[in-house]
């Protein structure tokens, strides 16, 4: 993620509705920050290519809590904690912990099929769930993810219609008894299918 560009304070520390925001994304929009921030425990480190330093903003429940300069790569980081901590009515309406974890692991593996080129970790309580440097092609993605046997039954191909399409479905018989996606659903390059779907483009 590129620096994230703030405007109304100095230093881009600001974090508001208003607020101008100017970063390559794969479809964050920087106005859901504010909504995110104030329900949650939220920090933001960012720093422009060309500055020495970058700034550091910590968030809890819509105040902010620190503005400050530091040393980091450059690049924008977002970490969010305590989501729904200070709205007990929002927060009762979330899964199990092991339910919600696995809808985002979800989310980011498919994130990581659909953009080999972008580097992507996920990190839980206790343990990383994913660490996925980027790599060249969908195919080396696969493999990374779910290793040689099930990128091993996957078939290249390509199609273009209106637009480019990349897949990697699976041979036939394209339903098994035997699931052996169990880590995640595997999106096929980026449609959103799961191996046990065709993906014939």
């Amino acid at each position: 993620m590129r620096c994230l560009r703030l405007s109304g304070m100095p230093r881009r520390s600001c974090i508001h509705r208003t607020t101008c925001c100017r970063f390559g994304t794969l479809g964050f929009r920087g106005e859901a920050l504010p909504s995110i921030a104030s329900v949650s425990r939220l920090t933001l480190e960012t720093r422009a290519a060309e500055d020495v330093s970058g700034t550091v903003v910590e968030i809890a429940g819509g105040k902010i809590v620190r503005v400050e300069d530091a040393g980091m790569p450059a690049g924008t980081t977002i970490a969010v904690r305590d989501l729904f901590y200070n709205t007990p009515a929002r927060r009762k309406f979330l899964k199990s912990e092991q339910t919600e974890l696995a809808h985002i692991a979800a989310l980011v593996t498919h994130y990581a099929l659909a953009h080999p080129e972008r580097h992507f970790e996920l990190h839980s309580a206790t343990q990383a769930l994913l660490i996925a440097p980027s790599v060249g092609s969908t195919g080396d993605r696969l493999y990374q993810i779910f290793g040689r046997d099930t990128a091993s039954l996957m078939l290249a191909t390509t199609a273009e219609v209106d637009f480019a399409r990349a897949g990697l479905p699976e041979p036939p018989p394209w339903k098994r008894e035997v699931d052996y996606t169990r880590r995640s659903r595997v999106s096929c390059g980026s449609q959103g299918l799961s191996p046990s779907r065709s993906c014939r483009s």
